[in-house]
């Protein structure tokens, strides 16, 4: 099956790690947990 869009919740501290692989921030920091994370999407 393929996917046309993957949406993550990642912690910030690995926003590079993802952003290398493709995925772009499509949200502002948030907590989860009290760890602070955004959303990231790949297109």
């Amino acid at each position: 099956m393929n996917a046309d869009r993957i949406k993550i919740e990642a912690q910030s501290y690995a926003k590079e790690f993802y952003e290398k692989a493709g995925f772009k921030q499509v949200s502002e920091e948030f907590l989860e947990d009290g760890i602070p994370h955004i959303q990231m999407v790949l297109e």
